[in-house]
């Protein structure tokens, strides 16, 4: 099966959060089963394209506000098959940030830059004369990849080919004001026809979950949160009447890179037969956080997705103040 991951993340080149990781993941999973699984990301300003080979010549992406001129590199996810596609175009992504150069204030072009992806994906596919089964879109910036499957390009050579939407992250969903809309590339009956209206904005991730023919999330416990009022932001009402097409899927890791008999960034390795380097990895973070070196005291970690959630107190800072006062934290 040909399939190809759309993503405004991938681990390692570009990453803000879960999204590069559970991608990459998922891509060279799929790959050692047997798949000719391919990438299509941004290349950002701060992905140099010293490594990467440029594949064909100019790509001319045509958009509602004009076509782009981009080309596309290449290079292969460190230890896998998966081919990797850049998008180099330099007025939307040459610049030292994902979505924004702080977390506080994104870029104001947004819509545009990431609705030229989705786009850019059928391109790029027409340009390498490979037509995936599959194409995989991954949260709001690429949620009309769906979109254009099922209204533009239903007729043409991706008549036969199937989209799918994973939902990483509900909280960040791409809202903006509907001025932005005609960047989109699509008639106004789209407005509403393929779901992106919400509250008189666009909502890129209502039309993605609208538009996907199968949609996806990160485990099948968080498959049913998001069904409900407190978990679903807003769209818990659309996500029970597409339930019967929602599949959580547990993310994993991947073992080659996540792998503590050869990490680069650990002080020491070890493995399940060797564990004494475990005890000098736990021994250097207790120094590195200022706790007392203690192998008998537990130390333990916790990650937090907060998404759009209100903020909650770090457990580490809580352990260290729980061990400053001579209590184990258990």
């Amino acid at each position: 099966m040909k399939i190809l991951f759309v993503s405004s993340e991938l681990t390692p080149f570009a990453k803000s959060g879960g999204l590069g990781d559970a991608v990459s993941s998922l891509a060279a999973a799929l790959s050692k089963l047997g798949h000719d699984v391919r990438v299509l990301i941004p290349r950002y300003y701060f992905i140099s394209k010293n490594t990467l080979r440029r594949v064909n010549g100019l790509l001319e992406i045509e958009t509602a506000t004009g076509t782009q001129r981009a080309f596309i590199y290449t290079t292969t996810m460190p230890k896998s098959q998966v081919k990797i596609y850049f998008l180099d175009c330099e007025a939307l992504y040459g610049r030292n940030g994902i979505y924004g150069y702080t977390s506080a204030q994104e870029f104001a072009d947004n819509p545009k830059r990431f609705s030229a992806l989705s786009k850019a994906a059928f391109f790029v596919c027409r340009s390498l004369g490979w037509i995936p089964n599959v194409i995989h879109a991954n949260d709001w910036p690429s949620a009309p990849v769906p979109v254009y499957l099922t209204t533009i390009e239903k007729n043409t050579e991706f008549a036969e080919t199937a989209g799918i939407f994973t939902i990483h992250n509900l909280g960040y969903q791409g809202i903006y004001s509907r001025d932005h809309f005609p960047e989109l590339g699509l008639g106004w009956e789209y407005y509403y026809g393929a779901g992106f209206e919400y509250y008189g904005n666009i909502n890129f991730l209502k039309a993605g979950i609208m538009s996907a023919e199968c949609v996806t999330t990160v485990s099948p416990t968080y498959a049913m949160e998001i069904q409900t009022p407190n978990g679903g932001f807003g769209l818990d009402g659309l996500l029970r009447q597409r339930s019967r097409d929602l599949v959580g899927i547990l993310n994993g890791i991947d073992t080659d890179i996540w792998n503590p008999s050869d990490d680069p960034y650990l002080p020491a390795h070890y493995t399940a037969d060797d564990l004494s380097g475990k005890a000098a990895c736990k021994a250097a973070l207790q120094k590195e956080l200022g706790l007392p070196i203690d192998p008998e005291v537990p130390l333990i970690g916790m990650n937090f997705a907060f998404g759009a959630a209100p903020a909650m107190p770090c457990p580490l800072v809580e352990a260290k103040a729980t061990l400053a006062q001579g209590v184990p934290c258990v």
